[in-house]
């Protein structure tokens, strides 16, 4: 799995959530 990190922190909310919604 590619991992994209943002500096952005509304990004970096958005892949957090991605991943959670991945590992659920």
């Amino acid at each position: 799995m590619a991992t994209y990190i943002f500096l952005d922190p509304n990004d970096i909310v958005q892949q957090q959530q991605a991943m959670a919604a991945v590992a659920a």
